[in-house]
């Protein structure tokens, strides 16, 4: 997000603006979306069109590729992909018309798919920044941390102003496990966008790593008064706080937590158990003072018939 969350989203579309020249008619269109959808209806998977294809020749590419755009936005999603790969037959290089079906597939769940369509945006043009980005995160995704991090060290030479691609480089480089490039990745997002909470958090947990717990504090703190809704930060608070025996502080940002994220089972059991625990201790306090009223009591009454 503009401030990134827990999970970054990667950045919108970008809008192609062209003229809407030699548009087709309206009969010219339903001819064509007709031709498509028989085919998809009843053309066996792999088979070319056959009869008629100079109809799509006699189209205007550009007009080709709006009908496509038009026909997703209205959600008719896989007639939109069979327009797009008549565009792709017309011009197998065209990046507008890959981008979009890499993202048509990834929106269907079809992580494979995409990829292969961004991988081939990249072949053609190794500097496109949001081709690199995804391929970053289908890399993170498949577990594959040394991967994204190759894509999205591209991504920032083509635009190292970017705070939040500066953050999913971060993020691959601790899932590289490589901590001292997390840092600075996860720094240049902090100077371009000097509030953003996941950065804050994510150094703070490198830092726990280092065992650094008074500076992971700061940086936890940091995170939850740039985001009020991150629960883990709050979380990762009360951990601290209770290694450092403060269980009351513990406890307050434990239930900060879960108040926050209701379903942080974990925050409420941690909560709880510190509940107990102080319980406990004041009950063994109250018999200790208890214990040493008898005490006092019994001396006393020993020295009086003594």
């Amino acid at each position: 997000g503009s401030e990134a969350q827990s999970d970054p989203p990667l950045l919108e579309e970008e809008i192609t603006c062209r003229p809407h020249l030699d548009f087709p008619s309206s009969g010219k269109i339903d001819t064509i979306i007709s031709k498509i959808t028989c085919g998809i209806c009843s053309a066996p998977a792999g088979s070319a069109n056959t009869g008629d294809e100079n109809e799509f020749e006699s189209v205007d590419f550009d007009a080709l590729f709006d009908l496509a755009l038009e026909q997703k936005s209205q959600g008719n999603v896989t007639l939109s992909v069979s327009i797009l790969k008549e565009c792709l037959d017309k011009d197998p290089s065209h990046i507008p018309t890959l981008r979009e079906l890499g993202a048509i597939h990834r929106d269907q769940g079809e992580p494979d798919a995409a990829e292969s369509y961004f991988k081939r945006i990249v072949t053609l043009d190794p500097q496109n920044f949001e081709a690199r980005r995804r391929l970053g995160i289908f890399a993170l995704e498949k577990g594959m941390p040394d991967v994204a991090v190759e894509h999205l060290k591209a991504a920032t030479e083509v635009k190292p102003k970017d705070a939040n691609i500066w953050l999913d480089l971060g993020f691959a480089h601790m899932q590289a496990e490589q901590d001292m490039e997390a840092i600075q990745a996860f720094d240049l997002c902090l100077t371009l966008s000097p509030r953003n909470s996941m950065a804050m958090y994510n150094i703070g947990v490198l830092q726990v790593q280092q065992e650094k717990y008074l500076a992971a504090r700061k940086h936890f703190e940091c995170a939850v008064q740039y985001d009020s809704t991150n629960s883990d930060a709050m979380f990762n608070l009360g951990v601290l706080h209770q290694n450092f025996d403060d269980t009351e502080t513990a406890i307050k940002w434990y239930e900060q937590a879960y108040a926050t994220n209701p379903s942080f089972e974990q925050a409420k059991e941690a909560a709880d158990f510190l509940k107990k625990q102080r319980a406990l201790h004041d009950r063994q306090q109250l018999f200790k003072v208890s214990l040493q009223r008898q005490k006092s009591v019994v001396q006393r009454l020993r020295s009086k018939f003594s």
